[in-house]
């Protein structure tokens, strides 16, 4: 991703390598865990406390501040963000459970696709300031 270059993070750059490069059939419960610290680190770039995860910080309202649309829309980019915390957590946390199931993993990284964006032109914009 082109916008995350500009924000000149190595560790974002090469977390986003590894999910669009590993292969998600044979590794999801790495790449799950992998998905859940891309926005941790993403959304703490973008103003995150540390003691807040980025379930909270994306909140419905932040959401609409970043340009997602109220209704549906903002409701099924709500939900990708709650799955994706709840499985990279448990993947990461539980001794037994953890995510298998990568076309849901292809599906929601292809859904947050533009709020990576999103944050990203966020992000630049502080830097201008």
């Amino acid at each position: 991703c082109e916008l995350l270059k500009s924000i000149n993070s190595y560790k974002l750059e090469k977390l986003y390598y590894s999910l669009c490069s590993i292969d998600l059939e044979s590794h999801t419960p790495l790449l799950s865990v992998c998905v859940w610290s891309f926005c941790e680190t993403l959304t703490a770039r973008d103003g995150k406390s540390s003691d807040t995860d980025f379930l909270s910080y994306l909140s419905k309202a932040k959401l609409t501040s970043l340009g997602f649309d109220k209704g549906r829309g903002l409701t099924a980019i709500h939900e990708v963000i709650k799955q994706v915390k709840e499985y990279g957590n448990t993947t990461k946390h539980d001794h037994t459970s953890a995510f298998f199931n990568g076309e849901q993993l292809a599906n929601d990284f292809t859904a947050l696709k533009p709020l990576i964006d999103a944050i990203a032109n966020s992000i630049l914009q502080k830097a201008r300031r």
